[in-house]
């Protein structure tokens, strides 16, 4: 996905996108490795993937406080990723550097969907400029919702693969 992104997407951002990505990378890489920075339920994602790595499971049954904890299946995408990078960055790191770069990758495969509807550029590009400066997209990295990061850029790159495959009327 990464790679698309940067081979199909980058080329056709307006330069005010491409200037809000920077700046909005760069402010977040800064935020997370600022001392004391450290997000809430970092110490849960960090047990999650020492269990999975211990007991060699692809899969983590855990019961989250949001699901008056009831048994939930934790899908471990996050964490396969994250021992992927662990080895460069350290724990901590990859799994920031997984979030910022998920995070901000939504906003630009907001902005694949948008301009493959039909929307004009200029709209498509204000939503994708609102999108990277949202409150939520900073705080969701304090909060540390690091799988759902994922789970949002997975049903938005979704959605572009079946829009572009709606509108040529299959």
């Amino acid at each position: 996905l990464g790679i698309l992104l940067i081979n199909r997407v980058l080329p056709h951002l307006p330069r005010s996108v491409r200037i809000v990505v920077l700046v909005v990378l760069c402010v977040r890489f800064i935020a997370i490795t600022y001392p004391g920075f450290e997000g809430n339920d970092y110490v849960i994602h960090a047990k999650r993937l020492l269990t999975m790595v211990e007991q060699h499971q692809w899969t983590v049954l855990d019961y989250p406080f949001e699901f008056n904890r009831r048994p939930a299946l934790i899908v471990p995408l996050f964490y396969l990723l994250t021992r992927l990078l662990e080895p460069l960055y350290g724990t901590y790191l990859a799994m920031y550097v997984i979030a910022i770069c998920a995070e901000t990758a939504t906003a630009l495969v907001i902005w694949m969907l948008l301009a493959q509807s039909g929307v004009p550029r200029r709209v498509a590009t204000l939503a994708t400029i609102v999108t990277l400066l949202m409150p939520l997209s900073s705080a969701i990295l304090w909060w540390a919702f690091f799988p759902q990061i994922l789970a949002h850029l997975g049903v938005f790159a979704l959605m572009v693969s079946t829009s572009k495959r709606d509108m040529r009327g299959a």
